[in-house]
C-alpha cells in the first residue's frame, strides 16, 4: 500500500493516505478483560466484527486460543517487522483469542471505524493541496 501510495503521489500529484480500519477503531481501547497481544488474525477482534456483520459465518463452537511462535529475538511485529503469513507464527491459524469475541464488541468496532474513516476523509478533503511552500 505504501508504494502505491508513493506511485500515485509521485506519477498523479494526488493527496494520498494510507490506513488500516483496525487503526481507525482503535481495538486496544476495547479489549475485553482477559485479552492477550497480539491479537492479530481470528482473534476477538476480526471475530467480533465478523459476528455483527456475518453470523452465520462464525463457529464460536470451534474457536480455540492461538498459541504463536517465531524465531528468537525477530518478533513479527516488532521495530523491524519481517515479511510473515499467519502459518509462519501459529500452528492453528489464530493469533488472538477468538473465544473473547461478542456482536456487541464488533458494532462497536465497526461504528468506530467508520468514524475513524469519516473523520479522515474529512481532514483529506479539508486539507490544502498541494501544499503552499
Amino acid at each position: 500500500m505504501a508504494v502505491a501510495a508513493l506511485r500515485l503521489r509521485t506519477e498523479d500529484g494526488l493527496l494520498v493516505a494510507t490506513t488500516h480500519w483496525e487503526d481507525l477503531a482503535r481495538p486496544a481501547e476495547l479489549a475485553p478483560d482477559g485479552a492477550v497481544a497480539p491479537d492479530w488474525h481470528a482473534g476477538w477482534i476480526e471475530t467480533s466484527v465478523m459476528l455483527q456483520l456475518r453470523p452465520d459465518l462464525v463457529r464460536m463452537d470451534r474457536a480455540v486460543p492461538g498459541t504463536w511462535h517465531h524465531p528468537e529475538g525477530l518478533p513479527p511485529g516488532g521495530p523491524s517487522p519481517w515479511a510473515w503469513m499467519t502459518t509462519d507464527i501459529s500452528a492453528n491459524g489464530v493469533i488472538g483469542d477468538p473465544r473473547l469475541a461478542s456482536a456487541d464488541l464488533g458494532a462497536r468496532l465497526v461504528e468506530r471505524a467508520v468514524a475513524g474513516l469519516a473523520t479522515l476523509l474529512d481532514r483529506l478533503a479539508a486539507a490544502p493541496w498541494p501544499p503552499s511552500r
